[in-house]
């Protein structure tokens, strides 16, 4: 535990904290925010805002080619400038089509779900998202670290605004989905990096096909991991009531918040760290930054589960009213899911540094089956009650992502033998 101690005062737990600090005030609004937007908008207002938001969490995957993630390896910036210009045109080329099949099939879109004029803004949404993401891996790269901290206070803060606003227009079905589309669109004039955009075909050609790994590898599993996430929502958004899946929202909404807090500030420093260790081969430092990281993570994420365990009904039913209750009563659930994700999800990238793509591809792919059979059987074939199935899924959950650390743990040790 001294040990892990004195790893805070590294340039590492630096950056961490830095993050940590902004993206825990960039945290704190949607926390202060939503009692009153859960007083603003109504159980179906929720809904929709979390329907849009799982359609979109899978259409962004494909995003650049996903060439992106692959900014923070070259030891050469150069070359990440030229993989972050192909990512930002691939990402505009990719959501033109994406519109173009909203355009030709609105109406059988809008069947499956009623989303109607937001199914327009879904392209829209994933456009600017794509492009955030290029400001951001190459402010990852460059250690903009504090910048990064402000964008993500932009981001919400102007989320938190709109979606109050919109409110009052009237846009109680949409104004959710609007405001976090504004939030977004908002923050990316914030961040110090700027990417040059010259369309210089040659090099874009060469870099493509260096790290073709990321789209050729990594875009069909990450697909099938991401609607794995989402495959929840999608169920009880088709086979229980709106007001469930609303209900459902204002949980997924409240819990996501510690992993973005305490998550995403590991993952960005993290990746930087990890791979700046593999390009030097200091596999002994990695071995420590991997499982101290995993210590830390695990206590954080355990100790949040036990909160909610024991006083998520009562916290629910304080800040967003009794109507919420039932937000609660999941949250009691859930809250050992989403430990289990804080605990593995951070580390994830340490599969892009050590270039063990396809050991990644193999956890999503499973994931992705177990996950729809397991939500197959408990809500279409055995019909369970809600609270059932959301106990089940949790089982599942912590069952997946301790196998995602121990294939973490074994990447690590393939990146040893690389070493050698």
């Amino acid at each position: 535990m001294k040990r892990l101690l004195n790893q805070f005062k590294t340039e590492y737990f630096g950056n961490i904290s830095v993050q940590l600090i902004g993206t825990g005030i960039a945290q704190t609004i949607p926390f202060l925010v939503s009692p009153i937007l859960t007083r603003l908008y109504p159980e179906s207002g929720f809904a929709t805002y979390t329907f849009f938001m799982a359609v979109v969490a899978v259409l962004v995957v494909p995003n650049g080619g996903r060439y992106f993630y692959a900014m923070v390896i070259p030891k050469e910036e150069a070359e990440a400038a030229d993989l972050a210009r192909l990512s930002f045109w691939l990402t505009l080329a990719y959501n033109a089509v994406l519109l173009l099949v909203v355009l030709l099939f609105y109406n059988t879109l809008n069947e499956f779900y009623q989303l109607d004029e937001l199914w327009y803004a879904i392209p829209l949404y994933v456009a600017f998202f794509g492009i955030y993401n290029v400001f951001l891996y190459l402010s990852v790269r460059k250690k903009y670290f504090k910048n990064n901290a402000v964008t993500k206070v932009v981001q919400t803060a102007s989320t938190a605004l709109f979606s109050i606003l919109f409110s009052f227009f009237g846009l109680l079905f949409s104004g959710l989905a609007l405001g976090k589309i504004v939030g977004v669109i908002s923050s990316i004039p914030v961040f110090k990096a700027k990417p040059s955009l010259r369309l210089d075909l040659p090099k874009l050609k060469r870099v493509a096909k260096k790290y073709i790994d990321y789209p050729k590898v990594t875009i069909v599993p990450s697909l099938l991991d991401i609607f794995s996430v989402q495959a929840l929502v999608f169920f009880v958004g088709r086979y229980y009531s709106e007001e469930s899946l609303g209900y459902l929202g204002l949980t997924n909404m409240i819990l996501i918040a510690p992993l973005a807090l305490i998550g995403v500030s590991f993952r960005d420093v993290f990746y930087q760290k990890i791979a700046s260790f593999f390009n030097d081969r200091a596999y002994e430092k990695a071995r420590k930054l991997f499982l101290g990281s995993a210590a830390v993570l695990l206590f954080i994420g355990t100790f949040i589960a036990l909160i909610l365990l024991f006083f998520g009904e009562t916290i629910f039913a304080f800040v967003y009213g009794d109507n919420w209750i039932t937000s609660g009563k999941f949250a009691v659930i859930l809250g050992f899911a989403f430990c289990a994700k804080l605990f593995a999800s951070p580390l994830s990238s340490i599969f892009n540094a050590t270039h063990q793509l396809r050991l990644l591809s193999i956890w999503q792919t499973t994931y992705f089956f177990t996950t729809l059979t397991t939500l197959y059987f408990a809500i279409v074939y055995y019909k369970l009650p809600i609270t059932d199935t959301l106990l089940v899924y949790t089982i599942h959950e912590v069952i997946l992502y301790i196998w995602y650390f121990f294939m973490q743990k074994q990447a690590l040790n393939k990146f040893k033998l690389v070493k050698q």
